[in-house]
């Protein structure tokens, strides 16, 4: 049996080979893609369904947005986007783990509901939409990432991995970050890029840490996230070694957002940590005094940050200005183009080609609230705000502290350029936000696991009970 186990294995890796000589000689980006699938259909058969979103979100961090882009196809199925269906797919085929028919203990139905509707306002705009560049793939990607979610009635310690990968994810690509300021070159993904013919994004007046993202806005979008994810589980936690961990990754994730030198980076992170500190002190318990001395901190570090010459080199560098300028100009841009659609959308992906048909300018829309603006127009807009309050109600409803945070850091860092509607593989990001908000937390978790530990004792002594009665009738 071990025999043929072995001669299954052998022919296996020889014709996974042969496919990738052959994809080399076509294009050395599928056959990279080909070697990362491989292993990857073996690691989603074997590994427990409730960790497959915080790979997703390790495959996002460390696969830069470049390489996905051989294709439409590749850029629509991103490794991200492939986990996080094959989790749904694997969860919804699953035996229930949890009670009730939603894991979702608010708004389960009305964000069913309003996720279905987004989808067919997707395919109707796909249909009817005035954008030429209308794309099927970013409909797929988008879906299949944030929509997702939303179906799911089996979540389970979700929520749990994330927060580690979270943490995890955050102090290693933080690390990495700062290492690549000190020696001003990127020192794994710089000769990566120049094995596929491709180029680092530096152009600016101060170098730029971009780790494995591939620009510095994307890198500086993920850390802040993850550093307000890792800062709200650390709020959040009551066991020392895993609190010092917790702060440690917030803080090394931090400090690759200064890396980046983005200032939207820096904004994100400086208005998630006063939020989640703030939520927190509402929220009440323990170590008051210290959240308060925290938000202090924070205040006097973000002051001393903004205050470096390397951020006062940038922001004094023609590119900077010229951005700045170019930032108050797509806002009409955005306006005159979504008028000329009744505002009801372009089409979704297709908001930069809609942008220089209505306006005749090719200057980039750099803010994901205008793009979706006029991609998917207010009706859109507001299906998207149902699902955001959904995901809100249930962050408060078990003071999930992680999740605001991670959400609030990717709202913010998002608003200063075209992400969600350009950048497809951030949609596997904000799949993973999701999913950390509707997931429920540990403590959840561990109330759900008493409350049914106690209605088990219930039935016992109920069972005990009869089973008495029936003896004591049977003896006389």
């Amino acid at each position: 049996m071990d025999v043929r186990r072995g001669f299954e294995w052998a022919g296996a890796a020889a014709f996974t080979l042969l496919v990738i000589v052959a994809a080399l000689s076509v294009s050395p980006v599928i056959a990279a893609a080909i070697v990362v699938a491989t292993p990857l259909i073996f690691v989603v058969a074997k590994i427990p369904n409730a960790w497959l979103p915080s790979l997703a979100l390790v495959a996002y961090a460390v696969i830069p947005e470049k390489l996905y882009s051989a294709s439409e196809i590749v850029k629509a199925v991103s490794v991200g986007t492939v986990l996080l269906i094959a989790w749904f797919v694997r969860g919804m085929a699953a035996k229930k783990t949890t009670r009730g028919r939603f894991a979702i203990p608010i708004g389960g139905q009305l964000g069913t509901i309003a996720a279905v509707a987004l989808f067919l306002w997707f395919v109707l705009l796909l249909a009817f939409g005035t954008s030429a560049g209308a794309s099927p793939g970013w409909t797929i990607s988008f879906s299949a990432a944030a929509l997702l979610p939303f179906f799911y009635r089996n979540y389970s310690t979700e929520g749990v991995h994330l927060r580690t990968a979270a943490a995890w994810v955050g102090s290693v690509i933080g690390a990495f970050a700062i290492i690549e300021t000190a020696i001003g070159a990127n020192p794994l993904f710089d000769a990566i890029y120049r094995a596929f013919g491709m180029s680092n994004s530096q152009h600016w007046s101060v170098y730029r840490a971009e780790a494995a993202s591939g620009h510095p806005l994307y890198a500086a979008t993920l850390l802040a996230a993850c550093s307000a994810i890792a800062l709200g589980a650390w709020l959040e936690s009551d066991r020392g070694t895993s609190k010092i961990f917790l702060l440690g990754a917030s803080a090394l994730a931090a400090g690759g957002v200064v890396a980046t030198v983005s200032r939207g980076g820096i904004a994100a992170l400086a208005g998630a940590f006063a939020v989640v500190v703030c939520f927190s002190i509402f929220r009440g318990g323990r170590g008051t005094v210290s959240k308060i001395l925290g938000l202090g901190i924070l205040g006097v570090g973000a002051y001393f940050t903004l205050d470096l010459a390397v951020f006062a080199q940038r922001g004094a560098s023609n590119e900077a200005g010229q951005s700045a300028d170019a930032r108050q100009t797509i806002i009409d841009l955005a306006i005159i183009t979504a008028r000329s659609t009744g505002w009801l959308g372009a089409g979704p992906g297709g908001s930069q080609l809609a942008v220089e048909a209505a306006t005749g300018t090719s200057l980039l829309v750099e803010s994901s609230p205008l793009q979706l603006l006029v991609s998917i127009g207010i009706p859109g807009l507001a299906l998207l705000a149902v699902l955001a309050g959904v995901m809100l109600a249930n962050i408060f409803r078990r003071a999930n502290t992680a999740a605001l945070g991670g959400i609030i850091a990717f709202a913010i860092a998002t608003t200063g350029y075209n992400a969600l509607d350009a950048l497809r593989t951030i949609h596997v990001l904000l799949g993973c936000l999701v999913i950390l908000a509707l997931a429920p937390t540990a403590s959840a978790l561990r109330a759900d696991r008493e409350a049914g530990a106690l209605m088990q004792s219930s039935r016992d002594r109920g069972a005990a009970a009869a089973r008495k009665a029936r003896q004591l009738s049977s003896s006389r």
